[in-house]
């Protein structure tokens, strides 16, 4: 399962600014957030992030980290938490 960890933090971003309607996406972000937070461990390590440079195609696990992965969650759920989902 490979995914741009940062394409959820700018939808988020885009429905925060008025940019994006809130109605029309904010199934999508719940979505895409119950993806993200499903692959972060209790320890705050966040899996299945492709590493720099490598395809897309390549066979990910919950091992495969990179720091900006981490980032990228922190970024998404810093927008995610502005949202008030519930």
């Amino acid at each position: 399962m490979a995914h741009d960890g940062l394409s959820p933090e700018w939808r988020e971003r885009g429905i925060n600014n008025g940019i994006l309607s809130k109605e029309a996406y904010s199934e999508t972000v719940k979505k895409g957030w119950a993806a993200l937070t499903s692959n972060q461990f209790k320890n705050g390590k966040v899996g299945y992030v492709q590493p720099i440079g490598d395809s897309p195609s390549k066979e990910l696990n919950a091992d495969s980290w990179e720091v900006y992965g981490t980032g990228a969650f922190l970024l998404a759920g810093s927008e995610v938490s502005k949202m008030n989902l519930d």
